[in-house]
């Protein structure tokens, strides 16, 4: 089992995925439906036995709004 981070880098976002197994993993990783910031997001990673992989995910364009904490 593959354990996931997926957290905001401003507009975009950054995904680390961690194999905590033995074995090569090969994963689809996919935006979820009705998210439009990853809307058509769609990819395949090999992860090595005990490593992690980081990906850069920009966001669909217009889809994230920054706004100052209040």
């Amino acid at each position: 089992a593959v354990r996931v981070s997926l957290v905001t880098d401003g507009t975009d976002f950054l995904m680390e995925a961690h194999n905590p197994t033995g074995k090569e993993l090969v994963c689809a990783f996919a935006g979820a439906p009705g998210f439009a910031p990853l809307k058509g997001y769609r990819k395949e990673l090999r992860i090595a036995p005990y490593s992690s992989v980081k990906e850069k995910l920009p966001s669909v364009p217009g889809t994230v709004k920054l706004e100052p904490m209040k």
